[in-house]
């Protein structure tokens, strides 16, 4: 985010604050042990949000036996994790200002409908359900900063028609970052704990590895989620997209994930009172549940369709596979793609990313001082940095990344589809991974290995003509980062 982006939000008169019980509970969530007597003390300080508390703890979504009565057994049934991710989620919605035309009804919809979501699919994907309740509450808290504190942006927000995606780009090009930044900018502000800040940060393109990530990609699919209910129009594409996210992030086959669909819009109504949000009635919300069904039914039947391909089908397919394997061939020293091979990919990536309107990020990267580790320790330790150092890019991207080995020393990292702000998370994901590694010489001397790396992005507030342009904007900012000190990722800037 830009110095002049943060000072602006920080001056800003109305942006989104915690009260004083909020914020106690995320300092007594943070301690080691938690105390469930003083939890109860500081819910109990607030008649409002006790009363709102009970009503969740005797909910369908959380009761189990006999009425829940008083805050201490609401705590005890819902579990201090709840009643924090609760807490915090009460009094956030209950900020609506009234200035400017921004929709906060529509907003706070589909941020419910988002928890809801984010809670299913995390106690299918058995990560903790409160966490991801309350990451996809927040995963849009950025919106309301910059409604804030920049004159316009609800003008953007209309001009986008809601589409997430389109939005951050323009966000992108007016601002210099997007929601989703500022977003955990914001929540770190807070001190909300450092994985929801990731998947607030990672809300559109998730990270792969680790807790933050699995919450990351339950946050990210919830959003489009919430967008069957919310966006009106378009119910069957809204449906397809979101299975074919949550196929690709969660490995959702269509039939879970309509089961998915089903337990959020019946816990939804459940949460709907208690939060203040109004939501579709009973019969939109079971009409576009039905036609969703109907759209992951055809979903599944062209899935199931494409399993069953005829024998000579699959044979044709093997074949072009190792035609291209045959052409391309992978780089024998790292088993990563070769230099043909990355340029193939790279303008196809590009093509895509044009075609689709789409953003497409280049990381350049090249190991500092390499000529070094050759003349002092020889070829082989080379060869042994480089292997280690294309293990490690490799283990820090996705399965739909692509990763290659340039030339000498340095390596590409093409990531269709991400942001300027997912691609800087993966960036310094790989400089820290390279510069911890432990590299040690035929002799047995330690070889300290580091990496400078250089980002850009295509349609994310600025276009490469070409892959030439796109690859020296990458080139260019990895000569500043190497200009700089080296061992840091720098973002290509334009003008």
């Amino acid at each position: 985010m830009t110095p002049k982006l943060e000072k602006r939000l920080t001056a800003a008169a109305n942006l989104p604050t915690l009260p004083g019980v909020a914020v106690e509970l995320l300092a007594e969530c943070r301690r080691a042990e938690v105390d469930l007597d003083r939890v109860c003390e500081l819910v109990a300080r607030d008649a409002a949000l006790s009363v709102k508390l009970l009503g969740i703890a005797n909910s369908p979504a959380y009761r189990r036996g006999a009425p829940v009565t008083t805050v201490r057994r609401a705590a005890l049934a819902l579990g201090t994790s709840a009643v924090t991710a609760l807490s915090l989620s009460f009094s956030l919605v209950s900020q609506r200002a009234a200035r400017g035309s921004f929709d906060f009804a529509r907003y706070w919809r589909r941020g419910l409908l988002g928890a809801v979501a984010a809670r299913t699919l995390a106690l299918e994907a058995r990560i903790d359900p409160e966490e991801a309740f309350l990451g996809g509450l927040l995963q849009d808290i950025g919106m309301l900063a910059l409604h804030a504190a920049m004159p316009g942006y609800d003008d953007l927000v209309g001009e986008c028609k809601h589409d997430h995606l389109r939005l951050e780009r323009r966000e992108r090009e007016h601002v210099g970052s997007g929601h989703p930044e500022v977003g955990a900018w914001l929540a770190r502000r807070w001190g909300v704990p450092e994985a929801l800040v990731s998947a607030i940060a990672c809300s559109h393109v998730p990270l792969e590895d680790g807790r933050a990530a699995a919450l990351g990609r339950c946050v990210a699919v919830s959003g489009y989620v919430a967008d069957i209910w919310v966006r009106g129009a378009g119910t069957a594409q809204l449906t397809q997209d979101a299975a074919q996210v949550a196929s690709a992030w969660l490995s959702l086959r269509p039939d879970a994930f309509q089961d998915v669909l089903t337990r959020t819009a019946e816990a939804a109504r459940g949460y709907a009172d208690a939060f203040e949000v109004t939501l579709p009635g009973p019969k939109e919300m079971k009409s576009i549940l039905q036609q969703a069904k109907d759209t992951l039914v055809q979903v599944s039947l062209r899935a199931t369709q494409l399993a069953s391909r005829s024998e000579a089908d699959v044979r044709r397919l093997s074949a072009e596979k190792e035609n291209l394997e045959q052409q391309y061939a992978r780089d024998p020293l790292t088993g990563l793609l070769g230099r043909a091979a990355l340029d193939a990919a790279l303008a196809q990536a590009h093509e895509t990313a044009v075609q689709y309107d789409r953003p497409l990020s280049v990381l350049f990267c090249d190991i500092d001082h390499f000529k070094r580790v050759n003349d002092g320790h020889g070829h082989a330790t080379g060869d042994k940095v480089l292997t280690a150092v294309a293990r490690e890019i490799a283990g820090a991207v996705r399965q739909l990344d692509v990763v290659g080995r340039y030339g000498g020393e340095e390596f590409i990292v093409i990531l269709p589809a991400t942001s300027a702000s997912g691609a800087a998370v993966v960036a310094e994901r790989v400089r820290a991974r390279v510069a911890s590694l432990a590299v040690s010489s035929d002799k047995g001397r330690a070889v300290p290995v580091t990496i400078s790396v250089g980002q850009a992005t295509h349609g994310d507030g600025w276009r490469s003509r070409d892959v030439a342009e796109l690859l020296a904007a990458a080139d260019g900012a990895l000569y500043q980062a190497k200009s700089q000190g080296r061992d840091r990722c720098v973002v290509h800037r334009w003008a």
